[in-house]
Formats: C-alpha cells, structure tokens, sequence
C-alpha cells in the first residue's frame, strides 16, 4: 500500500486481514526507502484450503480507530485487485481560492502574474500552476499539504506582495502561515494584497535666506521739468499680475518695494508700465530682467539688466 501526492503519517492508514480461523490481523503500513511507499505485507498465506479451494482474502483500510471509511472521508481510495495485490491510496485534492486584491479592497486586481508552488519555496521544479489574474478570483484544485503563491509581476502601478505559505488540510480547511504559527483562512481563501506604487518625490528648490533686490526706473521729459507725483507707474510680474504701484519724485525717479527672493531665479522678467493718465505719452517705460544664484550659502544678485527705456517729450 502507497499514498500518491499525500504527505500523510503512516499512524493515519491501518491495514487488516483475516486469518484463516477468521481473526482479523491488523498491519500497519511501513516506508520503504526503497521505492518511498507506505506498504504493507501478510507473507506465507495460503493459495487454496484443504479441499483445494482457492481462498479468498479481504484487504480492507480503516482509520487507527479501526473505523471503516465513509464516503466523505478525507481521503479518497481505490483498490486494484490483481496479482501481487497492491492498493493504491489517492488523497482528494480540495478547491482553494486565490484572490488578488488591491490593499484595503475587495475588488479583484487583474494583471498580476501569479504562481502557487509545492513546498515552502519556490522552486521551479514543483511549480503547481501559473496565471495572470482577472476580475475573477482564480480557483485551484489541491492535494493536501504546503504550498507558496507569489507573485512575480505587479500590475501597473501597484508594488510586488510578499509571497504567502500555506497549508491545505485533509478536511479542506486552509491555514495561512503567520511566523511561525498557522491562521486559518477564511473560506479557503489565499488572499494576496498590492499596495500601489508611492508617487514619485516632487524635486524641492532648496531655499536660501532671503534677498532684498530694490527696483527702479527713471522718467525722463524732454522740453519739460517733472512734479513730484505727476505720473504712476505699474510693476509687473513675469505673469502680467500687477504686483506694485508708485510715482515718480521730483527727479523722475520711480522706487517700488523691493522684491524678496529666497531661491535661485536664471531669469525673471518684471515690466515698468506707465498707468493711463490724463497725459499718458507712453505706454511701456522699461523691462527689468534680473538672475540670483548662490554663493557661499546665499543667494546673490548677478545681474539685473533694463531695457527699452522711454522718454517722454511735452
């Protein structure tokens, strides 16, 4: 007698005979390093009785409480009668569920590349089955025993799970192997999770103690002397968002606020315009583009460059 695909203790199996005063003989199967079977052996009986007739003996298999097998044991057999009597025991395989899952959902993840082994590991060589999964969870008919799924291809955008150990019992039941204790799960159900793909860093400028950098322009009239506050002028961004306004002093001088700046600027553009007026002769008085870089831990001014200077003429 041997198992085939089970990993069942020979304590599991009693064997029994008759004797010829009709006795049952009970034999506990043996392994055979030889050929890796559980077996077990009534040698000397024998073949025909006093008058000749062939005697007949039943093998019988019953659990170690000498109760026979019913038809929803754990273990499915069959018997092969013939010469040189050998039984065969087959263990029943059970479904088992796989599920993939995004982490924190219930929904099925398609695309992810899945395999389950025989084993603790995943060797190659006990490779069970492969798939791809879809929004269907996958179902597998297994033997008894230990098994690992991994996954060896996310789906976009998710990370790789770990792979999960588990058992598969005779009754059916499937344990999930935590450390080194077993959890069972629920409805037979491996349930393998990805977490998705963390979004990548956005670069951070670094910044820099702050940089007063002053602006300002000139207004300048030709056959004409300036008042104090005859004319306004708008500050521009690189935008087109007015962000200051100011007139020109007696000189023609026109201060707006500094401006603050805290990281590295290659090119900023501002525009000097002039506000319409009542005597608007101009429209756009200068462009001031400017460059910070760093130095020594700060930032520093490289240049500041005006262009398109107006004057006005009365």
């Amino acid at each position: 007698m041997y198992y085939k695909d089970g990993d069942l203790p020979s304590t599991a199996v009693w064997v029994t005979d008759t004797d010829l005063d009709g006795t049952p003989a009970v034999q506990t199967p043996a392994l055979n390093p030889d050929t890796g079977r559980l077996e077990a052996a009534w040698p000397m009986l024998p073949v025909k009785d006093l008058d000749g007739k062939t005697w007949v003996y039943i093998v019988k298999e019953v659990t170690a409480a000498g109760e026979e097998f019913t038809a929803d044991a754990a273990v499915d057999h069959f018997t092969q009668r013939e010469e040189g009597l050998e039984v065969t025991n087959t263990v029943a395989a059970k479904p088992v569920t796989f599920s993939k899952t995004e982490v924190n959902s219930t929904a099925e993840l398609p695309g992810a590349t899945l395999q389950v082994f025989r084993g603790e590991t995943a060797d190659a060589a006990n490779l069970v089955e492969e798939w791809v999964s879809t929004d269907t969870a996958k179902v597998i008919e297994l033997t008894p025993g230990i098994y690992t799924m991994v996954e060896t291809t996310a789906p976009k955008g998710y990370e790789i799970a770990e792979s999960i150990t588990f058992r598969v019992n005779l009754d059916g039941i499937v344990d999930i192997k935590h450390a080194a204790n077993w959890v069972p799960a629920k409805n037979a159900t491996v349930r393998m999770q990805d977490a998705k793909t963390p979004e990548p860093a956005k670069p951070v400028d670094p910044s820099y103690p702050t940089l007063r950098v002053p602006l300002s322009a000139r207004k300048t009239l030709i056959n004409g002397s300036l008042k104090a506050g005859e004319f306004t002028f708008l500050l521009k961004d690189c935008a087109g968002r007015v962000i200051a306004e100011a007139s020109n002093d007696a000189q023609g001088v026109v201060t707006f606020p500094d401006r603050t700046f805290s990281r590295v600027v290659k090119n900023y553009k501002y525009t000097i315009e002039e506000k319409p007026g009542d005597a608007t002769m101009n429209t756009i008085l200068l462009l001031v583009m400017l460059a910070l870089t760093l130095g020594a831990g700060s930032l520093v001014l490289r240049r500041i460059q005006r262009t398109q200077e107006h004057k006005n003429q009365r």
